[in-house]
């Protein structure tokens, strides 16, 4: 799994017709939001796809460049944000689809799954990730603040 970004867009677009003029009244709501999804190597081998959602009105400018080295380093210092707590759920679960395409595992084989939603020090939210970590492929170290 190549690095790739995708800006999505989606639209929600509503015409109701005034039944006096025969005219309409056109509605639109856009929400954009960067989804990446990124395949990590250790030693030459798959260790963990993460999968990450962010609001570009929160998190602007982000470019390939930035993608390939550190996202939170841009945030912190490029953009002067401060990043805040993190909510997470931990678990392990059997390999699906994308674990065995990406990851090159079983369809039995366990996998490390954490959920995140990580916000801002002002407390806005401006992540929503997922990882699938390898059993057999690394290490994961937690420190609290």
């Amino acid at each position: 799994m190549p690095l790739t970004t995708n800006t999505a867009e989606s639209s929600n677009i509503r015409q109701q017709k005034n039944s006096s003029s025969n005219t309409f009244l056109h509605s639109l709501t856009v929400a954009l939001n960067l989804t990446i999804q990124r395949q990590r190597i250790l030693n030459k081998k798959p260790a963990k796809l993460e999968y990450t959602v962010m609001p570009v009105s929160r998190i602007p400018g982000i470019t390939l460049d930035i993608l390939h080295k550190s996202i939170y380093s841009y945030i912190q210092n490029d953009l002067g944000l401060k990043i805040g707590r993190a909510d997470r759920i931990i678990t392990a679960e059997k390999s699906d689809a994308y674990d065995m395409k990406y990851l090159e595992c079983k369809n039995d084989d366990p996998v490390l799954c954490i959920q995140q939603k990580a916000f801002l020090e002002d407390g806005r939210p401006f992540e929503i990730s997922e990882s699938r970590n390898r059993y057999d492929r690394g290490d994961l170290t937690v420190n609290g603040k």
